[in-house]
């Protein structure tokens, strides 16, 4: 068994290492749209040469990314056999210690080869889907690239923009695009998303099917499966569709003879009584007796709008900035301060870009704590936003300040969307500051 905050978390480091690849991706669609929009007006050829020199660049562009892919596959596979030793040996020492209540000796894993292939078979099926999905990656990249250039070839040629705009726009509609991974139904998803997907449910499929191996060597057959609230009702029939239906419920194992296992010595007569079984599968295990560590304190959402508001003092403090500061650059964030100041007021220090490649500095040191400024526009995007927001901001976290601007949002599903990501953050306290056309929805603090 692995408790929920340990599924959220186990995926953090190859999630970090497909985040730090889909960056390095973006960078070099960027740095090939500069190399073809930035060399003035007059480079723009006839409709036929232009799009020869795309395709040209496009296909330069793709070499670039395969190479990157090549180079980050093997850290991000090294990883996921990480996560999946780490949670086969998390989901088995609960389970062990259950058997050992009930008088039983379980084989170590380590001297397991049928418990050992099951997570590596799992794990094969796993690294074979992450290497199938990053193969769609460069191509992805490429075509994101060629639709980037051709627009801003159709504004500048059609008079709709200038070129310095067109230029602009190019680049900041290819980098909040990024790239996505392409299933073969069709469905879409980011890098990030696409990983997480991959491990967990390699993971989830592993230690179940290790748990119903070591039931088997065990001798035990009866197994009590676990509820939860809102749990979906398909038709509402009797049926597997029916998760309300089936979940809370005792069962047994259809194969009597205990059957299914290559290595497991004859099965062992269990003697345990079933309630006590019971309690320990559903996390109450009797006192003095060994059970898996304690589930960690969940992080929970408080609205601390009317907080803010009642403490705040607005215009008192002071707005000032780091030397070498650029306004001009930096006019969303200066505007922003000037707004926050005004609202709730407190000493703000708008802090320099760091010059150091790979290091992302937050915006503001805000009363003494870190924050950070993500405009977005799509409930979904905020996943991303936070989560490079979070990175910025951990040394010292205050928290994120979210601008949707003139997008309209469902409160309720981008709450949904935060409070995944937070709690999948590890940071034990960060507040949420919400702004849509230019007012105040919600302050939110997720704390422990």
């Amino acid at each position: 068994m692995l408790y929920p905050d340990y599924i959220r978390h186990m995926t953090d480091g190859s999630e970090q290492i497909a985040s730090v690849l889909h960056e390095e991706i973006i960078k070099r669609i960027v740095a090939r749209l500069m190399a073809r929009l930035a060399k003035g007006e007059n480079y723009l050829t006839s409709t036929d040469k232009w799009n020869l020199k795309v395709l040209a660049d496009a296909g330069y562009l793709m070499e670039d990314i395969q190479r990157e892919i090549a180079d980050r596959t093997p850290l991000l596979l090294e990883e996921v056999a990480r996560a999946f030793e780490d949670a086969a040996v998390q989901a088995l020492r609960w389970d062990d210690a259950v058997y050992q209540a009930a008088g039983l000796e379980p084989t170590p894993l380590r001297q397991s080869p049928y418990l050992l292939r099951l997570a590596q078979r799992n794990y094969e099926k796993t690294c074979g889907e992450l290497q199938n999905f990053t193969g769609t990656l460069a191509e992805s990249a490429q075509q994101s690239f060629i639709r980037a250039c051709d627009r801003a070839y159709q504004l500048v040629t059609g008079g709709a923009l200038g070129y310095t705009q067109a230029v602009r726009q190019a680049v900041e509609t290819a980098a909040a695009d990024g790239v996505v991974v392409t299933y073969p139904s069709g469905h879409r998803d980011t890098i990030e998303a696409a990983t997480l997907r991959a491990v967990r449910t390699g993971v989830g499929q592993a230690c179940g099917e290790m748990s119903m191996a070591r039931m088997r060597q065990m001798g035990w057959k009866i197994v009590l499966v676990s509820a939860h609230l809102g749990a979906r009702t398909g038709d509402g029939g009797e049926d597997w569709t029916n998760h309300f239906w089936w979940q809370g419920k005792f069962y047994r194992l259809d194969d009597e003879d205990g059957s299914g296992t290559e290595d497991a010595a004859p099965p062992q007569q269990n003697e345990a009584k079933h309630p006590k079984i019971a309690a320990e599968q559903s996390g109450t295990a009797p006192a003095g007796e060994p059970a898996a560590e304690p589930a960690p304190k969940r992080i929970e959402p408080e609205d601390v709008t009317e907080e803010y508001l009642r403490t705040a003092t607005p215009g008192q403090g002071k707005i000032t900035y780091d030397e070498g500061y650029r306004k001009g650059k930096y006019a969303r964030e200066v505007n922003t301060a000037e707004w926050l100041h005004d609202r709730f007021g407190g000493d703000i220090r708008l802090l320099r870009e760091s010059s150091e490649f790979g290091i992302k500095t937050p915006d503001y040191e805000w009363r003494g704590k870190l924050w950070d400024l993500k405009n977005t526009t799509t409930a979904k995007a905020a996943d991303a936003a936070v989560r490079h927001a979070l990175k910025q901001i951990k040394d010292n976290p205050g928290g994120v300040i979210l601008d949707y601007g003139d997008a309209d949002i469902v409160l309720e599903e981008l709450e949904e969307v935060l409070l995944s990501r937070i709690r999948r953050s590890g940071l034990p306290l960060v507040d949420i500051i919400i702004l849509m056309k230019n007012e105040l929805k919600k302050i939110i603090r997720y704390k422990k």
